[in-house]
């Protein structure tokens, strides 16, 4: 550190810019609100964890905090004596923190997610730097610590926190550690200028050491950040500070699982630059953190994400002109935002960006690009130093105590818009997918959204599925109006005469007339039935929001009428229409009773009620005795009577019919008879 102050002074007297400039264009924003804190009454914020749940678990000085992503805290505790520096969490959802006690021995500890601490205990050395830990798949524990006199401990523990191996190495600083997916232990240090990379197996052998010497002496080492990366393949990504002349910049070397230099960069010239982490995402870009000062300024807290060749994406600086800033710890969530600890001053510092850093309208976030080249390193083998000692860990009392944070917010840009579904008809459902959140109401809704780009899909029952896909603006309002297709229409029936039954796919569903029956699209049989009357049956078919109307008119079931009489030319009428003269064969007319009149040159030789049987014959016999007499019988015959045979003498009411001349002789003949007698 003392180097580093050194370089600070010196670059008051040489330098009279700062070496980042402006001018990178940043994307936009994909998630709601965005802020600055300061914790007024917290010296800084050491480490930040992201939990399952998407919450934040902070520690800093002997505070130990969660919160949720919009910064309200969740519960806060204060430990008495330890001073805590690093945090991790298992894959069981509990956390790991070390930090060191007030006599200087490290401290670690498991807690659930509630702050309540599960077991801590204190180990050996005394610790002079900050502490970087690092977790194995089985949740096994390996710990790197400054320790004094100079040189860097190497610790690995049980999940319990029992003691597995240790050892140190002597004359190196500034240790940064990873553990790769097979429990291999990558640690990282500087040592007089070099930077030093030991793989050791899980079991604490040395698979192999190697020393990375800048060429032609263009430069030295003087710290790394905390924590290394591993990826898939076992390579490894280290940060550090990097001092060529009277500047310091940062650097970042990728190194592969054999210990050889793929690509190593540096970043920012002229100026004072550190960086204390580096965090992955989930693309695999690189996220560090740390500060940069230049000529007659204030150190202002720095966050850069690189792709993972190394190039720039974005980078900001926090800062304002009041105070110094530095960023201490970074994480990324599952949205890509990122989360970054540090200090203001004398107070601690929570921010949390967008995924592309920047934030418009935010004073103390600062856009500024560094500049990038290239060096070139030297490798070879080396056997580094090491003492292996045991240590028993000693099992700490601890008093915890509520802690009540102070929290100023200087600093909060809400990158939303709003987004308002209507539909026609209301109160359909709708969904809201976008990236990386979603929301649901029903319609009429209005509501406040990150800005980006979202699917909405509007549903309601009996109607069809709509979806769009929709960019809400920060600041801006964006509406979506549908009128949904039915998958439903409507039918109206009428008919002639009216009270006809009516069916829908052998449904009865009421007499006519009908309107506005809601049937699903598609085709559909209709059958109308009255008695006395054809059924009516018609496929139709029912258009979405359509009315589909039909007028049913019925036919009478009908039967034939046959006259005959004995004088033969008489005339015949039928319900008072004249249908012609006898005989009348095969006459045809509806179903029922009918009136029945026979004449004879205009003079009425019969009259009476007859009944059609449905599709039989209906036979009248007029019986024509004389001028003055006449009889009539009828008879019904079956339709499917091929030969029509008379099925007897039934006749209508009274019988016999005689006529008038028929009576007046038989009125005669009793008068002659009663003479004779007297």
């Amino acid at each position: 550190m003392k180097a580093l102050i050194v370089l600070w002074i010196t670059l008051f007297i040489f330098v009279g810019t700062a070496p980042l400039t402006g001018g990178a264009e940043i994307g936009p924003a994909l998630q709601g609100t965005y802020w600055v804190d300061v914790y007024m009454n917290s010296r800084d914020v050491a480490s930040l964890s992201l939990t399952d749940e998407g919450k934040i678990l902070a520690i800093g000085g002997s505070t130990i905090w969660m919160m949720d992503t919009d910064g309200g805290i969740v519960w806060a505790h204060s430990i008495e004596n330890v001073t805590l520096g690093e945090l991790k969490q298992t894959s069981s959802g509990d956390f790991i923190m070390a930090g060191r006690l007030i006599d200087g021995s490290l401290w670690i500890a498991k807690i659930g997610g509630d702050g309540g601490i599960k077991w801590g205990k204190a180990y050996g050395q005394t610790i002079r730097g900050y502490i970087s830990i690092s977790l194995d798949s089985k949740d096994n524990i390996v710990v790197a610590a400054d320790v004094a006199p100079r040189g860097v401990w190497l610790l690995k523990l049980d999940r319990d926190g029992c003691f597995v191996w240790s050892m140190t190495f002597p004359g190196l600083s500034s240790p940064s550690l990873a553990v790769d997916t097979y429990g291999n232990v990558l640690l990282a240090g500087v040592s007089e200028g070099s930077l030093v990379l030991l793989k050791l197996t899980g079991d604490g052998h040395l698979a192999w050491a190697k020393e990375y010497l800048p060429s032609q002496g263009s430069g030295h080492f003087v710290s790394l950040a905390k924590s290394s990366l591993v990826d898939d393949s076992g390579g490894i990504v280290i940060g550090g500070t990097f001092v060529s002349g009277f500047y310091s910049n940062a650097s970042v070397l990728y190194i592969d699982h054999d210990g050889n230099v793929k690509w190593a960069k540096i970043y920012g010239t002229s100026s004072l630059v550190r960086i204390n982490d580096l965090e992955t995402g989930s693309q695999g870009e690189v996220i560090l953190g740390g500060f940069v000062a230049s000529f007659m300024h204030h150190p202002d807290g720095w966050i850069m994400e690189l792709t993972p060749g190394g190039e720039v994406v974005w980078s900001v600086l926090l800062g304002t002109e009041d105070s110094a800033e530095e960023i201490l710890d970074v994480v990324v969530d599952s949205q890509s935002n990122v989360f970054a600890s540090g200090y203001k001053g004398v107070r601690g510092l929570i921010a949390k960006l967008p995924p592309y850093g920047c934030l418009d309208g935010c004073d103390v976030i600062r856009v500024r690009t560094p500049s990038v080249s290239s060096i070139e390193l030297e490798s070879k083998s080396i056997m580094p130093a090491v003492s292996r000692e045991a240590y028993i860990p000693v099992k700490v009392y601890y008093s915890i105590s509520l802690w009540f944070p102070e929290v100023s917010r200087i600093c909060e840009v809400t990158l939303s818009g709003k987004l308002e579904v209507s539909s026609e008809p209301t109160d359909a459902e709708v969904v809201i997918q976008g990236e990386y959140s979603s929301y649901s109401g029903t319609t009429p809704l209005s509501i406040e959204v990150p800005a980006g780009r979202y699917n909405v899909s509007v549903v309601k029952d009996e109607y069809e599925k709509y979806k769009t896909t929709v960019s809400v603006e920060v600041g801006k309002t964006e509406s979506i109006s549908v009128t949904l297709v039915p998958k439903f229409g409507y039918l109206n029936v009428t008919s002639v005469p009216v009270d006809g039954e009516v069916y829908v796919d052998n449904y009865f569903i009421g007499t006519t007339p009908l309107e506005e029956i809601k049937l699903s699209t598609g085709t559909h049989e209709l059958r109308v039935k009255k008695d006395g009357y054809e059924e009516y049956a018609e496929d139709f078919e029912i258009r979405p929001g359509e009315t589909t109307k039909i007028h049913a008119v019925l036919e009478a079931k009908s039967g034939n009428l046959r006259v005959n009489s004995t004088l033969p030319g008489l005339e015949v009428y039928l319900d008072g229409s004249y249908i012609g003269t006898t005989p009348i064969e095969g006459y045809k007319t509806s179903a029922g009773k009918h009136f029945l009149r026979v004449l004879r040159r205009g003079e009425e030789v019969y009259s009476g009620i007859i009944t059609i049987e449905p599709g039989g014959t209906t036979v009248v016999h007029v019986v024509f005795s004389g001028s003055s007499e006449t009889s009539t019988g009828t008879s019904t015959e079956s339709e499917t009577d091929s030969t029509t045979s008379s099925t007897g003498g039934t006749s209508p009411p009274g019988g016999e019919i005689c006529g008038p001349g028929s009576l007046i002789w038989v009125l005669l003949l009793l008068a002659l008879v009663r003479r004779g007698r007297s």
